[in-house]
């Protein structure tokens, strides 16, 4: 689903991105046949990889980094998402396997988005999360994530 948010970044994006940095934890395939195809994506296991002086119209994609996220620390997430992401036009997308994630308070507050796939284990985090975004009437939020996760692998955006 994300490679497919790559391919389709001039339908979702304003201003058009540039540059596409996709930093992955397991290396596939699929990376290597899809950065044949588009020259502007670079693949990458490494934070450290993604250049420090990033500005504007830049697409960065973190994929189940969540531990390094932990040890890196408040200061490089502070950077990412609240200086670069609010006032260099920089576009983080954080793929987590946890919608609260311990210590990454940063990152979930300061998100634009939430892609959400159905978590039938843990109802609870999407009561919250409607509680968050409709204070006065979560019930609308639980009914419209209801019905988006009638259809398998439909996430609520």
């Amino acid at each position: 689903m994300i490679l497919d948010v790559i391919e389709n970044k001039e339908k979702i994006f304003k201003p058009k991105i540039l540059k596409t940095y996709y930093v992955y934890t397991s290396i596939q395939q699929v990376f290597e046949d899809f950065s044949k195809l588009h020259s502007d994506v670079v693949f990458t296991p490494n934070i450290d990889d993604i250049p420090k002086n990033l500005e504007g119209n830049v697409l960065v994609i973190y994929d189940d980094k969540m531990m390094q996220f932990q040890s890196y620390g408040n200061t490089f997430i502070a950077d990412l998402f609240i200086q670069k992401n609010h006032h260099f036009g920089i576009f983080a997308v954080v793929i987590l396997q946890s919608l609260f994630p311990k210590n990454l308070k940063c990152v979930t507050n300061n998100a634009t988005y939430h892609i959400v796939f159905p978590n039938f284990r843990d109802q609870g985090c999407l009561t919250y999360l409607a509680r968050q975004i409709r204070p006065g009437n979560p019930k609308f939020i639980q009914l419209v994530m209801r019905e988006s996760f009638k259809k398998i692998w439909i996430p609520f955006i």
